[in-house]
């Protein structure tokens, strides 16, 4: 969705001039798409006029991703076994686990929560996925489940740790991933870089370093799917930034030194480092949001900016006064109630 810009054509965020044509404010990063929410619609998915979703795979989705998932096209008698195991045994086990010890959301639980999964599902065309929050300390979230069946899980810390636009990105990573069909393989990555691979490993390790390059070019699309579904650069940053440095620390970080870092991930051991990892370097993942945004993405942002009169129905609605005034702890920004005066979580003052 586009930002309502008024005749001076001035950021809705920042207040400064910005060019009736531009897809971003050059000055705080927000982009001119899927930033206005408001009431959302039925479940029924957003399209456009040839009746595809307002979002769509090729927006967001990587050469490199593409090519891996082709490839990984030649496993299919292990795709099979693997979402068999997922959907009659992993999957049901692991929901019956959230139902017991979690919170499912829903329109009466954590419903501004909920709306961004609802919402995104429907910019996306995918079928809504349960979501469930579940007491973690860790910033995390993940998804599990088979093809044609999903949950998202969000740790309590990053419900409480991220605003209503970095969780939007989050949320919309996850989906991503969900509409681009990475979770079964996902889930042969971790099943391989597992309990399992160290007993086989002359068999499996080059099994888990190359599901480990393409899983990395699928956290970079579903990246992208974040920034899409988020509608706001420096919102989409934010979120990694408090991945890598929490929440208490994320606002002091200068992003530019923050990337040249990057320079000096090099060495054999660097590239080892990466080899064994499913996903990028944090850092890297801010610059790639960075490229996108300002190079290849600039299309997709426009294209999906000039239909955002249908998308626009499918936001979330905009928080309450009540909302909007939620205090966050001054030491480790976790959310406060209206009455705290104490925060619950590292035990400061809230004034």
């Amino acid at each position: 969705m586009v930002s309502q810009i008024d005749s001076a054509h001035s950021c809705p965020r920042c207040g400064r001039a910005a060019d009736s044509n531009a897809a971003i404010c050059r000055h705080c990063g927000l982009l001119f798409v899927l930033s206005a929410p408001t009431t959302p619609a039925e479940h029924a998915p957003i399209t456009d006029a040839n009746g595809h979703a307002l979002v769509r795979l090729d927006d967001f989705q990587t050469d490199a991703d593409r090519t891996g998932m082709r490839a990984l096209a030649g496993l299919k008698p292990v795709e099979i076994a693997v979402a068999a195991f997922l959907k009659y045994w992993a999957y049901p086990a692991n929901r019956a686990q959230l139902l017991g010890n979690g919170l499912r959301l829903g329109p009466r639980q954590l419903p501004d929560v909920y709306e961004h999964v609802r919402a995104g599902a429907r910019l996306l065309g995918v079928r809504e996925p349960e979501v469930f929050v579940r007491q973690d300390p860790v910033l995390n979230a993940f998804t599990i489940g088979a093809h044609d069946s999903h949950v998202i899980v969000l740790h309590s810390s990053l419900v409480e740790s991220l605003d209503p636009a970095e969780l939007r990105y989050i949320v919309g990573h996850e989906l991503g991933h969900i509409r681009a069909g990475h979770v079964v393989y996902g889930s042969i990555a971790q099943l391989l870089a597992g309990g399992v691979s160290w007993i086989f490993a002359p068999i499996t390790g080059p099994a888990v370093v190359a599901l480990n390059s393409w899983s990395r070019n699928a956290e970079r699309s579903a990246d992208r799917a974040g920034l899409l579904l988020c509608g706001d650069l420096g919102a989409s940053i934010k979120a990694l930034l408090k991945l890598a440095v929490g929440p208490a620390l994320a606002d002091r970080v200068d992003v530019r030194s923050y990337l040249d870092q990057r320079a000096d991930i090099r060495g054999f051991q660097a590239t080892i480092a990466e080899w064994m990892q499913s996903h990028p370097f944090l850092v890297e993942r801010v610059g790639g949001l960075l490229q996108y945004a300002y190079g290849e993405g600039q299309s997709t942002i426009e294209r999906i900016g000039r239909l955002s009169a249908a998308a626009q129905r499918a936001l979330p609605a905009p928080r309450s006064d009540s909302a909007a005034a939620t205090r966050f702890c001054p030491k480790c920004n976790a959310k406060l109630s209206t009455a705290s005066v104490r925060c619950l979580r590292c035990g400061a003052d809230s004034e």
